[in-house]
């Protein structure tokens, strides 16, 4: 199964409305360690139905999320 990131749709008060989002793929295989920046496609559509941030976190797939994700405000 392949490592992917993922991401929840949070709400201003850090309630979760939208779990199962699409995921990103990672075309390449990144070492204990190493860092990386790539970009996301998340639609604006999340902020107008109420979402204020993000929670960005790697997840492999029909296994489960690493924990410890990264919250973007949108």
């Amino acid at each position: 199964m392949g490592i992917v990131l993922g991401y929840h749709a949070v709400g201003i008060a850090g309630e979760r409305f939208q779990y199962d989002n699409t995921r990103s793929h990672i075309p390449f295989v990144l070492a204990p360690g190493d860092t990386h920046y790539m970009a996301l496609n998340i639609p604006a559509s999340l902020k107008e139905r109420g979402a204020a941030f993000v929670d960005i976190e790697l997840v492999q797939e029909g296994v489960s999320w690493f924990g410890n994700p990264l919250r973007v405000a949108l």
